[in-house]
């Protein structure tokens, strides 16, 4: 089965133009035709992390549900973390991961199927400093458990520069980088902050960076999309397990 993965980071939906638009947002993120797609940046940051999209309005403009999360904030998303998916998705599990750091930082884990494979999809936006960083690659690593007989993929802004910045380079060891090319700043792309890893149950088949007159004005990144014909173990409710609901995890003391 092969399958659409995308990244973007929305700033809020602030544009280079300094106007909030959403709709502009969302008409990208439906040009990108992808099967999953993760947003950083997706709520405000401050005003109590206030949702910048609605739900509905999601559906309506791109056809995307949201991966819905349990928790108590008005935000759609986790520290600003947001997954959608498409209608060949099915969603069994979402967990709120919070990272080590000194800023806030989290990340979103979705365990989906596709078709009759499973996938396990963590969303998320790294921090600024390099050393909080490789911690919460290490975190980020346990948690997608990649010794499992499934796929899997890390998928967001990792806001390392470079091709193979050192506070990457677990990332590196344990998974494939998609070559998607540079992301920010959207004007001129010099470095590639969007990246997409994957484990070895995902063959690429494509991947791009989209650059287009409305990508380069609607957010400081470019969206990158990657696509993978996925393997593995099929029937992932067949051992037993049954599909759960959204939990919440903290998974920054396994980093320190």
């Amino acid at each position: 089965m092969r399958i659409r993965v995308a990244s973007y980071n929305i700033r809020k939906a602030i544009g280079r133009d300094a106007r909030r638009d959403p709709e502009r947002i969302l008409d990208l993120v439906a040009s990108l035709d992808a099967d999953i797609v993760a947003l950083q940046e997706a709520d405000y940051r401050f005003n109590q992390r206030r949702a910048i999209f609605d739900a509905a309005k999601i559906h309506e403009r791109t056809g995307l549900r949201l991966a819905a999360l349990d928790h108590d904030e008005p935000g759609l998303g986790w520290h600003g973390n947001v997954v959608l998916v498409g209608d060949r998705i099915d969603v069994r599990q979402t967990r709120c991961l919070e990272l080590p750091g000194l800023e806030p930082r989290g990340a979103v884990l979705a365990d989906l199927t596709a078709g009759e494979f499973p996938l396990r999809m963590i969303a998320t936006h790294l921090g600024l400093l390099a050393r909080y960083r490789y911690r919460q690659s290490r975190a980020l690593l346990a948690a997608v458990e990649l010794d499992a007989k499934r796929a899997a993929i890390i998928v967001g802004d990792f806001n390392g520069w470079g091709r193979t910045p050192n506070s990457l380079s677990l990332f590196e060891k344990e998974m494939s980088l998609t070559p998607t090319g540079p992301s920010y700043p959207s004007r001129r792309p010099l470095t590639p902050l969007d990246r997409i890893y994957h484990n070895d149950r995902l063959a690429l088949t494509d991947c791009a960076v989209i650059a287009d007159r409305l990508a380069r004005i609607a957010s400081d990144h470019l969206p990158i999309w990657a696509e993978f014909e996925i393997s593995g173990d099929r029937n992932p409710l067949s051992t037993g397990q049954t599909a759960l609901g959204p939990e919440m995890s903290g998974i920054g003391d396994e980093a320190t």
